[in-house]
């Protein structure tokens, strides 16, 4: 009889393991320019748009670029050079609403740490590198990668592991994780995936 608490438990906590890290949240700041009425948004840990330095055109346009095209400087104020940045809310949101949002998400130049780690996996079988913020790519159902596995950049599915020996899926391995910055973020985009529910 114990025995099948036992079996019952270690079934529940793999069920749990596989799902806990799906879309996770990330926090982020909301930002809203009081001359033209702009929003954007930022990672939380960087550095915040109502520092001094960013009320100068030059600064902004050095440093603050889209999330989604990290050659692209973030959309001008139209009434003034310089954004007015005025902090709006706080709020975490799940990796899949951020999917949705890339251009008006700041990528800081030389900008600070986010609290958000970035998760560099590596499939034991093709040899292909990927990336997560936050997310365990290693599904319950490996055979559902193609369907729930998806690009933060250009939302596509995750491609098929190309191990001729294999079934298609990937057999992820973590390689490391370190705090990750919106620049790099912002270059590796269609190499970070994440986990729909």
């Amino acid at each position: 009889m114990n025995f099948k608490k036992f079996f019952i438990a270690l079934a529940v906590l793999f069920i749990l393991a596989g799902t806990a890290f799906a879309d996770s949240r990330i926090e982020m700041i909301r930002w809203k320019c009081s001359d033209c009425g702009k929003e954007f948004y930022t990672f939380k840990g960087d550095y915040t748009l109502d520092d001094l330095n960013f009320r100068d055109s030059k600064h902004q346009s050095d440093t603050l670029f889209k999330l989604s095209n990290r050659n692209r400087n973030i959309d001008s104020c139209r009434h003034s050079k310089a954004h007015s940045f005025r902090r709006s809310s706080d709020r975490s949101y799940r990796v899949s609403e951020l999917s949705r949002m890339l251009n008006k998400i700041v990528a800081v130049r030389r900008g600070g740490s986010l609290r958000v780690n970035l998760i560099e996996w590596r499939c034991k079988l093709c040899g292909k590198t990927f990336y997560s913020l936050g997310d365990n790519l290693n599904i319950r159902r490996s055979d559902r990668q193609h369907d729930k596995i998806l690009s933060l950049g250009n939302r596509r599915s995750i491609p098929k592991c190309s191990d001729k020996n294999n079934h298609n899926a990937h057999v992820f391995e973590k390689r490391r994780s370190n705090s990750a910055r919106s620049w790099e973020v912002a270059g590796l985009l269609d190499d970070i995936y994440w986990v729909r529910d």
